[in-house]
């Protein structure tokens, strides 16, 4: 799933719970049943070939200034702005561990880090190119949900 369900649905959870750490545990956790859900990112049309790392970088710029614009107009004077912060950071923070290159070089090493890695990986659920559509569309209904949860509790 790209980041920015990933980071409004955590940000829902956080503001829905109240608690900055039960926002970030449960937004951490969200994530992990959105990459079940059947959804497109950027291996769906580009696949893992390490010779496309330029097309999925730039998928990766996109979708993180789409993302930091939404959150940053969504949350910049919202109520309960501690929790969803923590819960939008909660529900980034398995794709943050495992996908930064730096980050995930310097824990491979860690007992739990290669399963953490793998389990990560099992519970991706990316849509083949054929189904794009059908990806596309789940994370639209994920992240109006959470928009709409966001805004209502202003």
């Amino acid at each position: 799933m790209i980041a920015m369900p990933h980071a409004a649905v955590g940000a829902a959870v956080g503001v829905a719970v109240g608690d900055p750490v039960w926002g970030f545990v449960l937004g951490f956790v969200s994530h992990f049943l959105g990459d079940r859900t059947p959804h497109t990112e950027s291996t769906t049309f580009y696949g893992k070939s390490p010779r496309l790392w330029k097309q999925r970088f730039r998928w990766f710029l996109v979708d993180a200034t789409a993302t930091v614009a939404l959150m940053s107009c969504l949350l910049w004077r919202h109520a309960h702005l501690h929790p969803a912060v923590w819960g939008m950071l909660g529900g980034l923070g398995p794709d943050l561990i495992t996908n930064i290159p730096w980050l995930g070089d310097r824990l491979s090493p860690r007992w739990g880090f290669r399963q953490f890695r793998a389990f990560h990986h099992w519970t991706h659920c990316s849509t083949p190119k054929a189904q794009w559509k059908l990806g596309v569309a789940t994370q639209v209904v994920a992240l109006g949900i959470s928009v709409a949860y966001l805004l209502w509790t202003r």
